[in-house]
């Protein structure tokens, strides 16, 4: 039986096809996955983590899983890290932004690394920062009390609490599976200035020492700076440090000594652990006002790596609570090749004056995270973002407009239904990873489902070959369907450039599809002209359920190229081709299989054996011999 669809029939039958599905089929409203996917996307995985989710995810740019860590006898605190390895670090929460364990899985799930700390005078928090050299950057806090306060110089009328949080910045480095030192730490304790009391440490003239840390600024709750980010520059060996609560981020140096990283002097720069760079508050050192706050609340400060779009620039994740409203700010940061900053001079701030690019909603109002969110510039010049308190992700261009946007469906109870509202979807940061990333090396990432829950799943939904091209005489699509109400229709909707037209699926083992009764459908479409393809699914089940793959197709739809094929003349290999096959084209393939030679510039031309194999190997060599001097059969046809 022929189960392909006459295309003569197509046009009619779509539109019956559609107009008798809608009063007896229903599609869920959508309320998560994949809202919009433009082609000029950045291509990569990206990596999904909810804070309520004991699992890590990366999916495709489809919103299909394609691998998953997990570990549910903890749970994930702040946002895990792929490393090039394909380890995957991570923290362990004990609730209200606190960790306990830094943890490290291998890309199959196997724990390798678990490290609790012994030191009971600060606690884990927030982010940490993989090092290239094994190490691991962590924030941690640590607790002043009242009385360490004022012996600081501190203004007891400014104090409002019982304690006070500092921050501090630690290396660890791994000694054994459970086991750990920590070698390196900072805190900014050791960086104060003040002008309160002059019999006291610190005492000094605040505007004059940007690179310190004015003790008395601002009310002193007990999380008075509230560190939620960092971020490490190999080139300089410096570390950014975001400091929510005094809206700015911070730059110092790691080239330190633990000691000299205590001090004003020492490392690379010759300033110890005082801060070199600062940059959104100028107020916090007196060299300006209100009016020249730039961040506000912010998370996730951190330097565009080299190679992508403004490479060495500093991005950042800009709350705006302050404002009503959140932008992504990227600046040019002020260092010189050597990573020294020009320091100002008294009541003068910090360069630059202004952003080199801003992205802010439209509008403004639109788009407002107030807590938790990160942001990440992509190898394409475009920008990803995730509003942390819901969890959705957006993906823009230099001008602005949205390219991606998918609402995160792991929630408090697992992977969303949809048409079902998310909830506690939030995620603390966002981060994609190029195809080309070393953690992929030699890995096979095959789509699955999506994340989120449908009444029909479709998965690995894909075209074999996979990059098809005018010589495949068969062209099919595939996809993997199951529904708990039984299938009642699988079709495969392609547009080859004249709309979509119609190609029924099958699960019967005749169709490319494996075997009979294995889910997994097969819809074939015979051979296509060069050109772009588009395609997507519509599955219907016993229980009046349509689902389409993706789900909001035809606005969003499947894509592949069908190359263009380049034989001419199956043993015409010898450059420049002559449109015959004669000796030296024998010549030709013995010196690209024996001694290193110029490969053909058409590899099916020197595939002659029957039947072709795609390969150029010895038979094919033979075929040749045996047909230029032997009178035996002359190579196929292309």
């Amino acid at each position: 039986m022929n189960h392909l669809v006459s295309r003569s029939f197509l046009p009619l039958l779509g539109v019956i096809f559609l107009i008798s599905l809608s009063p007896m089929f229903l599609q869920a409203q959508q309320t998560v996955g994949l809202f919009q996917h433009d082609t000029s996307s950045s291509d990569g995985y990206t990596m999904i983590r909810a804070q309520t989710s004991s699992s890590a995810y990366l999916i495709d740019e489809y919103g299909r899983e394609v691998h998953t860590w997990n570990d549910s006898s903890y749970s994930f605190a702040g946002f895990p890290y792929l490393l090039p390895s394909g380890d995957l670090v991570r923290k362990v929460s004990t609730g209200g932004g606190v960790s306990a364990h830094l943890t490290k899985y291998d890309w199959d799930g196997n724990k390798i690394w678990d490290w609790v700390s012994t030191d009971t005078s600060f606690s884990q928090h927030h982010d940490f920062q993989p090092l290239p050299n094994g190490n691991v950057l962590e924030i941690v806090r640590q607790v002043f009390s009242e009385d360490d306060f004022i012996a600081a110089g501190g203004d007891i009328s400014k104090f409002n609490g019982t304690i006070l949080l500092a921050e501090k910045i630690i290396e660890v480095m791994p000694t054994g599976p459970t086991s750990g030192i920590i070698i390196w730490e900072w805190s900014i304790m050791d960086h104060l200035i003040q002008d309160f009391d002059d019999t006291k440490p610190n005492y000094g003239v605040v505007e004059d020492h940007p690179e310190l840390l004015d003790l008395n600024f601002g009310i002193k709750y007990d999380n008075w700076l509230h560190a939620n980010g960092v971020n490490y520059n190999s080139e300089f060996d410096q570390i950014i440090i975001s400091m929510r609560l005094m809206n700015e981020f911070w730059v110092i140096d790691h080239s330190t000594t633990t000691a000299e990283a205590s001090g004003h002097t020492g490392g690379a720069r010759g300033m110890g652990g005082d801060i070199l760079y600062r940059w959104g508050n100028p107020l916090s050192y007196r060299a300006g006002d209100s009016t020249d706050q730039q961040l506000s609340m912010q998370h996730n400060a951190h330097w565009i790596p080299e190679g992508y779009p403004g490479e060495g620039n500093i991005i950042v994740y800009n709350n705006g609570n302050d404002w009503g409203y959140t932008s992504i700010v990227e600046i040019v940061s002020p260092a010189d090749l050597q990573g020294n900053y020009p320091q100002p001079s008294a009541g003068t701030a910090h360069g630059p004056a202004s952003p080199t690019w801003t992205f802010i909603a439209d509008p403004p109002e639109s788009f407002l995270a107030p807590v938790q969110s990160g942001c990440q510039r992509l190898i394409n010049g475009n920008t990803i973002m995730v509003n942390g308190p819901d969890g959705l992700i957006r993906e823009v261009n230099p001008a602005g407009d949205i390219i991606w946007l998918y609402q995160n469906p792991i929630g408090r109870f697992g992977p969303t239904i949809q048409e079902d509202d998310p909830i506690a979807t939030m995620m603390f940061l966002v981060n994609r990873y190029t195809f080309d990333y070393p953690a992929f090396d030699g890995r096979t990432l095959l789509p699955g489902a999506t994340l989120e829950i449908y009444p029909i799943t479709m998965s690995g939904t894909t075209v074999f070959p996979q990059n098809p091209g005018e010589v495949d005489s068969q062209i099919v699509i595939l996809s993997t369907i199951k529904s708990d109400s039984g299938l009642a229709t699988a079709t495969a909707m392609v547009d080859i450039g004249i709309g979509y037209q119609a190609y029924q699926m099958f699960d019967d083992g005749l169709h490319m599809d494996g075997a009979a009764d294995d889910s997994l459908f097969g819809a074939l479409l015979g051979s296509l002209a060069p050109g772009d393809v588009t395609y997507y699914i519509e599955a219907t089940d016993d229980s009046s359920n349509l689902v389409n793959d993706p789900y909001n197709s035809p606005s969003i739809v499947y894509r592949f190229i069908v190359e263009p094929g380049c034989c001419q003349l199956r043993g015409d290999v010898a450059d420049p081709k002559d449109s015959n096959v004669l000796v030296n084209d024998i010549v030709w393939l013995v010196d690209y299989l024996f001694k290193g030679g110029t490969p053909p510039s058409c590899i099916d031309e020197g595939d002659c054996a029957d039947p072709p194999d795609g390969n150029i190997l010895v038979n094919d060599i033979v075929w040749l011999v045996d047909y230029l001097f032997k009178g035996g059969i002359a190579p196929p046809p292309c």
